[in-house]
């Protein structure tokens, strides 16, 4: 069996973490724990959007509504 993997985000991260898929919104979230941000996207669109926060993040978890914390 042949598995082909390709990456979805390009860029370095410092510590790239706690990757989740919303299947509501079909769309992947993940962290960057020492760059402080959360990444909220969808593979082979648009791309991501980044959001910076001013401690560091241990994990996400998406909401019923839609929200993550």
């Amino acid at each position: 069996m042949k598995n082909d993997l390709n990456a979805v985000y390009q860029e370095v991260l410092e510590v790239g973490e706690s990757p989740i898929w919303d299947i509501k919104q079909n769309r992947l979230l993940f962290i960057d724990i020492r760059g402080r941000s959360v990444y909220i996207g969808i593979p082979n669109a648009d791309g991501f959007n980044k959001t910076n926060y001013p401690q560091q993040i241990g994990c996400v978890a998406i909401c019923d509504n839609g929200d993550f914390l």
